[in-house]
């Protein structure tokens, strides 16, 4: 082994480290309680079995993001998810925010899911531009231009505005 190769933590960290967020992803794409923690298993699931060598801890979020977001993909191709949840299961994730945070919650949770993913994870999760783009496996102008379209999506339906962008 290299000096300069990552050396993979363990399970039990990796878990720690990304469980939560790639729950919020999942939940934010599926809007079933049982099909986001089931995504999550999943990852690691693919995890253990495929056993991937990184080459830094940001090879290593990019991927479970990215297996994430592909297992999320899966689950609507196969269970032919409905587009519209009740807003009682979403109380959970809603819950964990403020008040005033709920509106703009609920607006982003109805975006098309390529510009919903961009502002969870630049916003919600902390990625930057690069880091998403490499998670998703998309340009960096890309993830600026679905950044942008989703701030005016965001803009015009909080303003009540909803011609298309």
């Amino acid at each position: 082994m290299e000096a300069s190769q990552y050396k993979t933590p363990s399970a039990q960290v990796l878990y720690e480290r990304y469980a939560d967020m790639l729950y919020r992803l999942a939940y934010a794409v599926l809007r079933a309680q049982q099909d986001a923690e089931d995504a999550v298993a999943e990852v690691f699931v693919k995890w253990i079995a495929k056993q991937p060598v990184f080459r830094d801890a940001e090879h290593e979020r990019a991927w479970f993001v990215r297996v994430c977001v592909n297992q999320c993909r899966d689950f609507q191709r196969r269970r032919k998810i409905r587009v519209y949840t009740p807003l009682e299961e979403m109380s959970e994730v809603l819950a964990q925010s403020p008040s005033d945070t709920t509106e703009v919650l609920e607006t982003v949770f109805a975006l098309p899911e390529k510009y919903k993913m961009v502002i969870l994870l630049y916003y919600f999760e902390d990625f930057s531009i690069t880091e998403i783009a490499g998670s998703l496996g998309l340009s960096v102008s890309a993830v600026k231009m679905r950044l942008s379209r989703a701030r005016e999506l965001l803009r015009c339906d909080m303003e009540g505005n909803h011609e298309d962008v």
